[in-house]
């Protein structure tokens, strides 16, 4: 097996890619810790995934024989973020892949130039979300963290020596 005895951080996990991608860790040998917010959201139209989403990913992450560290956790709260990778890490004993995948899109009606940056800084803003673009969102500093940044704060909160191997999220 091709990750066996490795980790994989995963959030966005209870549903789409993040449950393709931790299931298919998780056949190729991966112990997994997932997380994800798992309620709605007042901005975002769509259904958001659910506790019971999460829980049928662990099911299916158990299915195969492997173990799963998996919580409920908002993604925009770095300690809580970090409290769930450092108990999934005393648990299955490392860490050595991250793969940011949660977040939203939005699709958005034809603008101009400008607009659609307005929009894009409104969306992050918005929704909260982890965005995958570089635009920072002034109105809310807090918010405007890109997926990778949160992958490099828990690779670098890991100590000298740990270089897990970091996966960039999907465009």
């Amino acid at each position: 097996m091709q990750f066996d005895g490795k980790v994989a951080f995963i959030t966005g996990a209870p549903r789409g890619q993040g449950r393709s991608h931790a299931v298919r860790f998780a056949e190729e040998g991966a112990d997994i810790i997932a997380v994800d917010l798992c309620e709605q959201m007042d901005s975002v139209a769509c259904p958001m995934a659910t506790r019971e989403d999460l829980d049928e990913t662990v099911h299916l992450v158990e299915k195969t024989g492997r173990r799963i560290v998996a919580e409920q956790v908002d993604v925009r709260n770095f300690r809580r973020l970090q409290a769930v990778v450092d108990k999934g890490v005393s648990e299955l004993g490392r860490l050595d892949f991250v793969l940011a995948n949660a977040g939203l899109r939005r699709w958005r009606p034809r603008l101009p130039r400008k607009s659609t940056r307005i929009w894009m800084r409104w969306t992050c803003c918005s929704t909260g979300c982890i965005s995958r673009s570089k635009q920072r969102c002034h109105a809310a500093p807090s918010l405007s963290t890109t997926a990778l940044e949160v992958s490099r704060r828990i690779t670098a909160s890991l100590g000298p020596g740990v270089a897990p191997e970091v996966a960039a999220p999907c465009t």
